[in-house]
């Protein structure tokens, strides 16, 4: 192995962890967007909601609930600035994070609640340590 590929597969994985940290760190933006009122139509916002936030029902009969709605909002939120962050869908490059990601960056972030893929789960288990 040639040092120019130990240099070239050490950035990699250091770009490949960056992505990873960004869409933890960015997790719960949608806490932040919520509270400040973004502008969302109802049925954005509900399908949204029924996508990444958690259902919940006491009873057969009960009609349940959506808990953490944030975690819509953070997917909202990262519409409105994705042009601006770093891509991580298909990218070979974060095999340290189970191999080729299946993920957006805004999934693997607005998912921690409803997780299902690796990167997803990277982020809620990293969330539940933080509490």
């Amino acid at each position: 192995m040639s040092a120019a590929s130990v240099v070239h597969n050490g950035e990699s994985r250091l770009y490949a962890s960056c992505r990873v940290a960004l869409a933890g760190l960015l997790h719960d933006l949608g806490k932040l967007a919520e509270r400040a009122g973004l502008a969302v139509e109802s049925a954005t916002l509900e399908k949204n909601v029924h996508q990444y936030s958690p259902y919940h029902q006491t009873h057969a009969k009960d009609r349940g609930w959506f808990s953490h709605k944030h975690a819509a909002y953070t997917a909202l939120a990262f519409d409105q600035i994705e042009a601006w962050l770093p891509k991580v869908r298909g990218d070979a490059e974060t095999a340290p994070f189970g191999g080729v990601v299946d993920d957006s960056l805004i999934n693997a972030a607005a998912r921690h609640h409803r997780p299902e893929t690796c990167l997803q789960w990277i982020i809620a288990t990293a969330d539940l340590k933080t509490k």
